[in-house]
């Protein structure tokens, strides 16, 4: 249903809320997808049962996480450029490789954990 509003429980997905977790992240695991949403974002709820989805095809390569944009602080939402939920940035050993605004579909979702290298 659409009109559902966006979690902060997505199966298979972290949630974090500081830069300090999400160095964590990138300093242990090679490929991690990062996705800002907020609970009022109807197009954020619509991209969960793809990260899920995708969380089940990649789960052994790939670390989903997501941040709500209305919870973090401005130093997080800046390092990262974040205008517009939802957004979502694919990393590479800690490196952004790629960064996309708007909602993505599960094949524009894939093609980001490809590229980085998460397949």
């Amino acid at each position: 249903n659409s009109d559902l509003p966006a979690s902060d429980y997505t199966p298979g997905v972290v949630t974090i809320s500081t830069l300090d977790q999400l160095d964590e992240f990138l300093q242990s695991r090679s490929t991690v997808i990062l996705t800002f949403y907020t609970n009022w974002c109807k197009s954020c709820a619509l991209e969960e049962p793809s990260l899920t989805s995708l969380w089940h095809k990649y789960y052994s390569n790939v670390t989903f996480l997501k941040a709500n944009a209305d919870n973090i602080n401005l130093e997080f939402a800046g390092k990262y450029d974040v205008m517009v939920v939802p957004a979502t940035i694919s990393f590479s050993n800690g490196q952004v490789v790629d960064k996309r605004r708007g909602y993505l579909s599960i094949d524009e979702l894939d093609q980001m954990i490809v590229k980085a290298g998460g397949y």
